[in-house]
Parts: C-alpha cells; sequence; structure tokens
C-alpha cells in the first residue's frame, strides 16, 4: 500500500504563520507534570488543590426513548460527573488537569476521541494529518486563516456566505473574492474562471466553503460537485477552508411529507444517520491543502464552545503555536463533559442516536415549514427545499411596480412589524460595494427555532406582508 504523505505548504504561510512555524518547539510546556521526574520551579501552573471546584456533575436531558423516539416517557436520567482526580479504569482526566493549563492541542481524551471519528467518518488519504480541538468553527477560522493570510490578502467565498466569516475577513483586512453559486453551492466552472481571469496584487492562496447546508443559502455540494471543486482548488493550487457546522444535520432523499408521514418508521428510514452522510473534502484531499472545521455548537450546544480542526501536521502545529499564546486551550469543563458523555456514557451508539434524533427534529421542521411556504406562498417567492442544515433561502417574486431602491429593507421592516422575522440577503454578501445588492429581494429563514404551532403563523404573517407588496400567488 502507497503512504501518502501530505504537500509541503509552508512556503504559502502568512508572517505570522512563519513566526510561529518556526518558533513552535520554543513551548515550555513539554517539561511540565508530564514528566514526574522533574521538579518544577518554572512553570507558573497553579496548585491544583487551590482549584475552587472539587467536583462537576451534570444532568443529561432525556430527550429521547431507547427507541431513539422523542416523546419520552422514562424520567430516568443521566447524571455524568468530573471528579478531582482522574477515576480507576477512566479515559477521561480530572479536574486537576481539566482545570489546569495545558498545551493548545486540548485534552487527550477529547482529542482522542475526535480523531477516531474524523479517521472513521472522513478517512484521511495521507498519513501525516493531525486533529486540534477548537472552541467552535468561528474560533476555528480565525486560527485557520491566520496560518495563511496576511492582510490585504485574498479569501475566495461563496457570492453569499457566513456573515460572521464576512466580518472576520473584513477586520482582517482580507479582500474577498465572491463566486456565483447554484443549487449545489459554489460553480466549479465559476471558480475556475475567477481563478484564471486572476489579474490582482496578490495571488489567489485560499478559499473558504460551506459545503453541508450552506449559511445562508441552504445549498449542499454533492459528492461530484466537491470533487469537481476540490479538482479546480489543486489546478489553482489553493488551500481550502472547509467549514462544516452542520454536516450531522443531513436529511439524505427524505423528500418534503406531512407530519404523520415524517414520524412513520418508513420516512425516517430515508434520514442517513451517521452512516450515510455526504463525506469531507479529506476523503479525496491527496495533498493536504484542507483545512476541515468541525462544531458541537449544532449538536450538542452552542455555548459549549466546542469543537475540532483537521489539517495536516504541519498546519495543526501552528495553530497550537497560536493557541499557546491566545486562548492557551479550549474550555476544560465542556472537554472533560463532553469526553465523560462521548466515551464513557453514550458511546458509538448513543452518539449515533442522539445524531438520529437531531435529523429528526430537524426534517420535521423543514418539512412543516416548507410545506406552509408552498401552500401560503405560491408563486410569490422562489427557493429550494434544503437536504442539510436550518436555513430555507428564498426570493420574493416582486411586481415591476414594486421593484425600487430600499425595496428589501421595507420588506424587513413591515416583517417586523407584522412580528415576523427574517435576515435579508444582503447582510451576507460579501460584495458589499456593489450598490445593486441591497435590492436583491433574497431573505434566509430559519425552522429549528420557533415552536411549531408558530412556523405556520410566521409564514400566514409573511403572506400578508408580501400581498401588500403586490406579490401574485
Amino acid at each position: 500500500m502507497t503512504i501518502i504523505k501530505a504537500k509541503d505548504f509552508t512556503e504559502k504561510l502568512s508572517k505570522a504563520g512563519h513566526v510561529r512555524y518556526t518558533k513552535q518547539n520554543a513551548s515550555l510546556g513539554k517539561y511540565g507534570p508530564k514528566n514526574p521526574k522533574i521538579i518544577s520551579l518554572g512553570l507558573g501552573d497553579p496548585r491544583p488543590d487551590t482549584f475552587i471546584f472539587s467536583e462537576v456533575s451534570a444532568t443529561v436531558a432525556n430527550l429521547y426513548n431507547k427507541d431513539g423516539s422523542s416523546d419520552s416517557t422514562d424520567s430516568a436520567q443521566t447524571t455524568i460527573s468530573l471528579s478531582e482526580k482522574k477515576s480507576p479504569g477512566s479515559l477521561v482526566e480530572g479536574l486537576d488537569v481539566l482545570l489546569q493549563y495545558g498545551d493548545g492541542y486540548g485534552v487527550r481524551s477529547l482529542l482522542g476521541y475526535a480523531k477516531n471519528l474524523v479517521k472513521n467518518s472522513h478517512c484521511p488519504q495521507y498519513e501525516d494529518w493531525d486533529v486540534i480541538i477548537s472552541c467552535g468553527s468561528t474560533d476555528g477560522l480565525d486560527k485557520a486563516t491566520d496560518v495563511f493570510l496576511n492582510d490585504g490578502d485574498n479569501i475566495i467565498v461563496d457570492e453569499y456566505t457566513y456573515i460572521n466569516a464576512i466580518k472576520t475577513f473584513e477586520a482582517k483586512s482580507y479582500n474577498q473574492v465572491s463566486v456565483g453559486m447554484d443549487t449545489e453551492g459554489m460553480i466549479p466552472e465559476e471558480l475556475d474562471r475567477v481563478c484564471s481571469n486572476w489579474q490582482g496584487p496578490n495571488p489567489l492562496k485560499a478559499i473558504y466553503l460551506i459545503p453541508t447546508g450552506q449559511n445562508p443559502t441552504g445549498t449542499t455540494m454533492s459528492l461530484q460537485r466537491r470533487k469537481d471543486i476540490y479538482s479546480v482548488c489543486q489546478k489553482h493550487d489553493l488551500i481550502i477552508i472547509e467549514d462544516d457546522p452542520y454536516y450531522y444535520i443531513q436529511f439524505g432523499d427524505a423528500p418534503v411529507a406531512d407530519g404523520e408521514t415524517t414520524l412513520s418508521p418508513e420516512y425516517l428510514s430515508k434520514l442517513p444517520g451517521t452512516k450515510n452522510l455526504l463525506p469531507s473534502m479529506l476523503l479525496f484531499d491527496v495533498d493536504g491543502r484542507v483545512i476541515r472545521l468541525d462544531s458541537m455548537s449544532k449538536l450538542m450546544a452552542p455555548n459549549l464552545r466546542t469543537g475540532w480542526i483537521t489539517a495536516q501536521k504541519r498546519v495543526i502545529d501552528v495553530i497550537r503555536a497560536h493557541t499557546d499564546t491566545t486562548l492557551i486551550r479550549a474550555n476544560g469543563l465542556s472537554m472533560g463533559l463532553l469526553s465523560r458523555l462521548l466515551l464513557e456514557e453514550w458511546k458509538e451508539e448513543g452518539f449515533e442516536k442522539h445524531v438520529a434524533f437531531v435529523q429528526k427534529q430537524y426534517v420535521y421542521r423543514r418539512n412543516l415549514l416548507v410545506k406552509s411556504m408552498k401552500e401560503r406562498l405560491g408563486n410569490m417567492i422562489e427557493f429550494s427545499v434544503p437536504e442539510t442544515g436550518m436555513f430555507v433561502w428564498l426570493k420574493v417574486n416582486l411586481p415591476d411596480e414594486a421593484k425600487r431602491e430600499g425595496v428589501v429593507d421595507e420588506l424587513f421592516e413591515k416583517m417586523t412589524e407584522k412580528n415576523m422575522l427574517m435576515i435579508p440577503g444582503f447582510l451576507f454578501s460579501a460584495d458589499q460595494k456593489n450598490p445593486n445588492v441591497k435590492d436583491i429581494p433574497y431573505f434566509r429563514a430559519t425552522f429549528v427555532y420557533a415552536p411549531l404551532e408558530e412556523l405556520d403563523m410566521a409564514i400566514e404573517r409573511l403572506e400578508t406582508v408580501l400581498l401588500e407588496f403586490g406579490c401574485k400567488k
């Protein structure tokens, strides 16, 4: 079997990335408590017996029955605990480690879990890949871009993309180069055209993508689309930042159906669970050019602020050096509780059950919202049914007499007057200098937060607004 090694992209490192790469071994952490022979009078780690917590417990929400259904009547709840010291036979560190300073990689129990999940789910194609724990995708994005991009450098993005990514790139003075999209996300031919015709002062080095359940458009790249995008990135030697926080919220081939049908075993069998998900670009990355961002925010809870970054080891080492001097490492309590839950309480079966539960909840909500939109709004809007994630991206079909400067702001204000909210599409555009963007009537709706009984009510209110603007069903 041929062993594939990642390409060396160190010549592309940013100024900060280069400093971190060359100084990465300067950390004194290797001389810390891992070596019991050393009597340390050097490191400034506080004594664990002064830590304020000696035990931490959390009750795991009783979300579903043993069969994975969400209408649980079983009142028994599970409590997981973290003790001052690592328990005999446990895989998870004690609070003396979890609450202490440590290196930027993260605690070893969760790091091991993440590596195993990446290996089994995404099958990286080269040998020298690694993982580091992050504080979620936004933290990961900040660090991933910092590895390769300087102020004034270019980053390729979707025509419409994650608003916090836009703000991050603006704050770092990156030039955002937008590429056109269709119902599967970024168009490979458009990406190739932009790269081939590029004449800017700085070369194109990196691309930012959300391939699964894209925010804001809800688009999901097919397997072939992912391969085609990767091929174009190879051709033009681009670093790929693959941000995939909605990865496990895929709906597979499950069509829009009524509520009763959605709850049937036959329908639920169409959901992919953990075994039939679309793959990460890691699956065909033979160069080590993909930096993958995973997050627990959408699957567990947002403010656990825990995720991980997967990339070739050279890149992970640079990110670790960055983390060492900023966060130091991700939150120990979050990492410890997740490790206990995933490694010792749920294990593989429990994780699979939870993924199935979340997919069921969100496909049910998607179906309710989409059916309401079709029935109440008809031709007043255009949209594609999302196959993944949390969002529906729609365009209002305004009559000619309503097309005017400022109309999107008018629509937004009228919606809020009617007590319903969607986010105007222009806020997700990286091309803010284009004066026409603000008046294209795109909006992002989400089906995951509002109470079920209010989803149809929201669309009823939207119907009233659109009728006032002369839209026709």
